[in-house]
This record gives C-alpha cells, structure tokens and sequence, in this order.
C-alpha cells in the first residue's frame, strides 16, 4: 500500500467516514484472508467486488485471476473509482486483464441495471461498512449479494474485531441501539446461510484495527 493510498483515505474519510466507515486501508494479509474463497473455485470465475475504496483487495483479485476470470467492481464514492483507476494503469495485474474488468459507479442497489437481470457471480468481496448503516440498509444489503451470488458461488464481507461490541458499551443510547440492531441482523443472516453453506470467520490481526474476513460458500454444508 502506498502512501498515496493513506492520503487518500484519510481525505475521504474526512469528508464521508458514514460512507467509507475504514481508518486506514486494509493490510495486504486481510486482502489475501478476503479474496481466499476465489481461488478455491476452478474454471472460468466471475468476480463482484463491492466497495473497494484505493483498492487493497482489487490489486489481490487481479493478481489471481485467470485468463478467462471477469471482474465487476462497484464503487459508490467517485474520488475513490478515479483514484484506483489511475492506480491501476501501471498495475502488471490489470494491464493484463482490464479489458475483462468493468468499473460501475454507483450503490450495489443499482448494480443489477447496469449488468443485467440474469448475472451472477462465482465469488462477491465486500468492504462495506455494515456498523455505520441502518440495521434495515444492512439487512438490504445481504439480501442483495445473496440474490447476485451462484447457487454455489461464496460471498465475503468484512467486520473490524470487536468494534461493534465495544462501540455498544461507550456510544450514546441511538448508536448503541443502531450497534445492537446491525449486529442482530448480521447474526441472524449468518445463522440463515449456514442452512444453504458454510459460514466461516477468518481473523487477521496484521491490520488496523484487527479485521474478520466472513465468508458464506454456498454448496457446502456446516457439520
């Protein structure tokens, strides 16, 4: 990650932190945690990143993506969209894919427009920050990447370790209830899905602050 990437984040966040909801940009080690499940799926793979803000978990996406792979990558913040597109121009990793990457600017509630009713993907990243939203948004927004993701595909969303918990015991009595509400549906979300998959939780602690990479591959079951 360069120092650019820090300036930028650090800029944005200044001005939109309910948006971004990061205080720095993810380490390469939760990157590699976040996009594990798209390497474990064989032959040609669509790819959905939702989120990418300088782009962290694009950059690992792009480096093991095969030469038929395609990649969807939606962001609603505009600085950010242009500031990972001219980040990639000299990427080794993009130049040798871009003409299969598709940018879209914009809420992931708007995706389906631009790619079509019918499209799904193999493998769904995203860093949306689940506790600066409502508990209905959060519960929205599961709901659409589960109707975007294969019937055997796997979807990966991030959480920052302990935040939540401890944001509930020192936040105001309307944060703390929103808190308790977003971690209601995200629990009972995860408890759903292990009826269709298998939920895992993966904790890189090489990141600031400490984050879990929560994956859901669908076709497989908990035992």
């Amino acid at each position: 990650m360069n120092r650019t990437d820090y300036f930028k984040v650090w800029s944005e966040i200044a001005k939109r932190f309910t948006q971004i909801g990061m205080v720095a940009p993810s380490s390469r080690f939760f990157a590699r945690d976040m996009i594990a499940p798209v390497l474990e799926k064989s032959g040609r793979r669509s790819i959905l990143e939702v989120g990418p803000g300088t782009g962290p978990f694009t950059r690992q996406i792009l480096k093991v993506m095969g030469p038929e792979d395609e990649l969807v990558i939606c962001e609603i913040n505009g600085e950010f969209l242009r500031h990972l597109k001219t980040s990639l121009e000299k990427n080794p990793y993009y130049c040798r894919h871009q003409e299969r990457v598709r940018f879209f600017e914009g809420p992931v509630q708007d995706l389906r427009n631009a790619i079509g009713p019918d499209m799904r993907f193999d493998a769904i990243v995203t860093s949306l920050p689940f506790n600066n939203f409502t508990s209905d948004l959060v519960e929205e927004l599961l709901n659409i990447f589960r109707d975007l993701c294969k019937e055997d595909g796997s979807f990966t969303f991030c959480e920052y370790w302990g935040v939540r918990k401890i944001s509930t015991v020192f936040s105001r009595s309307a944060r703390r209830e929103r808190l308790k509400a977003v971690d209601s549906v995200v629990k009972s979300w995860c408890r759903g899905e292990e009826h269709g998959g298998k939920v895992e939780k993966k904790l890189t602690v090489l990141n600031v602050p400490p984050a879990l990479a929560v994956q859901t591959k669908y076709g497989s079951r908990n035992f």
